[in-house]
């Protein structure tokens, strides 16, 4: 009889555990994407001061070196599977995120990308400018835009967030050439830079 109630007291007790944990994750759900109380990003604050391809590879993280072979370039180091992972996970629904580090002689830079509550985030990092992108402005699509490019034109696929189901391929490359942050159609977008290295 003891044995049977200390069973059943037991089986209780990992219930109740197990409701909290749920209720924890559910509140890790929730904060998911990390912000402060202004609406800044906070997820470059504690950046590894010694950090490499090799351990940013390790982390989960899409990387981009510089290119040995090509002057002024850069090229996919690895990490090509974590994209593939994202566009899965966000394209059901499911909470998302990737981190892109490029390493440049100049300097590491950090893009952080998001899907969190139907929307998504993306947010830029240079530890030698101020040019980072901290401000949250969530958009409601990640578009796959594709069309030929370039001389000669060549296939080509950009990817962008915007709240637009009507914007172009070529609403976007000639607002990229003409230096604005709208399409020729005024409809505001946002380029996900670290996708150009994806083949």
């Amino acid at each position: 009889m003891k044995k049977s109630s200390l069973l059943v007291c037991v089986i209780i007790v990992f219930l109740i555990l197990s409701g909290c944990s749920n209720s924890k994750a559910k509140g890790e759900h929730e904060s998911f994407l990390k912000l402060d109380d202004k609406g800044n990003y906070t997820g470059f604050l504690y950046l590894p001061d010694d950090y490499t391809p090799e351990k940013a590879l390790k982390d989960g993280c899409f990387v981009v070196t510089k290119d040995s072979e090509k002057k002024d370039s850069s090229k996919l180091y690895g990490g090509k599977e974590h994209w593939d992972t994202f566009l899965d996970a966000s394209s059901k629904g499911e909470e998302a995120f990737i981190r892109a580090v490029t390493f440049l002689p100049e300097g590491i830079f950090y893009d952080d990308l998001y899907y969190s509550n139907g929307q998504y985030h993306n947010f830029y990092y240079d530890r030698n400018s101020l040019s980072d992108t901290l401000k949250d402005r969530p958009y409601k699509y990640l578009r796959t835009l594709t069309d030929k490019f370039g001389i000669p034109p060549k296939d080509s696929t950009i990817y962008v967030l915007t709240d637009s189901l009507e914007l172009t391929f070529h609403d976007v490359m000639w607002s990229m050439l003409s230096s604005s942050i709208a399409s020729r159609t005024k409809i505001p977008f946002h380029w996900i830079s670290f996708t150009t290295y994806i083949k």
